[in-house]
């Protein structure tokens, strides 16, 4: 296994165990040397504000 696969495996883990990150449905899409990509598929019932606008407390969460 390379030093990014490990790295995926290990940041994944950290991921599964954050009480947050599962509340908000964050995932690692892809993972290389120097970026990631990571999704949040927008939930009306948990992601958007009064006004049915992505939140953003949970966009900046996504970007941190």
């Amino acid at each position: 296994m390379n030093y990014v696969e490990l790295l995926k495996k290990h940041l994944v883990n950290v991921y599964d165990r954050n009480s947050f990150v599962r509340l908000l449905d964050m995932k690692i899409t892809e993972l290389g040397e120097g970026e990631a990509l990571l999704s949040m598929p927008v939930n009306p019932d948990k992601h958007t504000n009064l006004y049915h606008v992505l939140h953003g407390g949970a966009l900046a969460s996504l970007a941190d």
